[in-house]
């Protein structure tokens, strides 16, 4: 019997596939097809990314002191880490991350995301840093990351939110997005000359907040907006004071434990050679140079020089 009848059957019964540029996954469907972002959604996500890209970059002259300078840039690859994670949970909770819930969520872990920052710093602080073969020092190491890597998960579900929920405008929104990153590695330059390492953390901390107010001011939530401005509030005054004790030369209160000062100290007698992260304290406010060097310009955290 010849199969030429059947081959026929199939091939006019069968519909025709679509092209492969036109099949998606349900998951990759815009979620807001017709949405369109406002003005205080470009300034949120502006804001989340200029704090995003001072934090990270801020973290590497932090570990240079409180770690091992081997350590430094393990800051780059947690915050890339941590993002991707954002995304991820993002990608993969659709039925939580809802059109319908867009601006809300938007703008509660926008306020989430500088008290995330600040919280997770002062942990990374208090956990002790040792590198000797043992199960508790590899455990503070890993504790220590898995901290740090917080505020740039929630930084990625904010970014991610963004870009995946107003689809007609993401050319716009990520344009934003890179303005303020790029923005954000300059500024910190500006930052460092006038305060210490952990006093710029609050600094940035209070970027991140004037993100979660113009996200806040988009959702129709008024304890959303109300717990945005008490974070602002409350943020601006600890940098402020925080500022003003390290220019005074008081001794700061954000300030490694005694474990990580010992591994600063001897990290610094190590390197004699010329670095960025070891300048000479400058002059804030009139005041004659001291004969210190701290982490990133006038810093508070503070180690005695041995001369080079």
């Amino acid at each position: 019997m010849s199969t030429e009848p059947r081959l026929q059957n199939r091939a006019t019964t069968s519909e025709p596939r679509a092209p492969i540029a036109e099949r998606r996954t349900p998951n990759l469907e815009p979620r807001t097809p017709n949405v369109e972002p406002r003005t205080a959604t470009y300034i949120g996500l502006f804001f989340v990314a200029l704090s995003t890209l001072m934090y990270e970059i801020l973290l590497t002259r932090i570990f240079s002191v409180t770690m091992l300078y081997h350590f430094a840039f393990v800051a780059l690859s947690l915050a890339m880490f941590g993002m991707t994670a954002g995304a991820l949970a993002v990608y993969l909770a659709p039925q939580i991350f809802t059109a319908e819930r867009l601006r809300v969520q938007l703008a509660a872990v926008a306020v989430a995301f500088p008290i995330a920052m600040v919280l997770s710093f002062l942990t990374q602080l208090s956990i002790p840093f040792r590198v000797h073969p043992s199960i508790v020092a590899i455990y503070a190491i890993g504790f220590t990351y898995v901290v740090i890597a917080v505020p740039f998960i929630v930084s990625g579900i904010v970014v991610c939110l963004v870009l995946t929920g107003f689809p007609a405008r993401v050319s716009r929104l990520y344009a934003a997005d890179l303005a303020g990153a790029a923005l954000g590695c300059v500024l910190l330059i500006l930052v460092l000359d006038y305060s210490d390492g952990p006093t710029a953390v609050l600094w940035v901390a209070v970027l991140a907040a004037f993100g979660a107010v113009a996200f806040a001011t988009d959702a129709p939530s008024r304890a959303l907006r109300r717990a945005a401005l008490a974070t602002t509030v409350v943020l601006v005054a600890a940098a402020a004071g925080h500022t003003l004790l390290v220019w005074r030369g008081r001794v700061a209160q954000l300030r490694p434990a005694e474990h990580h000062v010992a591994q600063g100290r001897r990290h610094l007698l190590f390197d004699r050679a010329p670095h960025p992260k070891l300048q000479r304290v400058g002059r804030p406010l009139g005041r004659r140079p001291s004969d210190q060097r701290g982490l990133g310009g006038a810093a508070g955290t503070r180690f005695q020089s041995q001369g080079s």
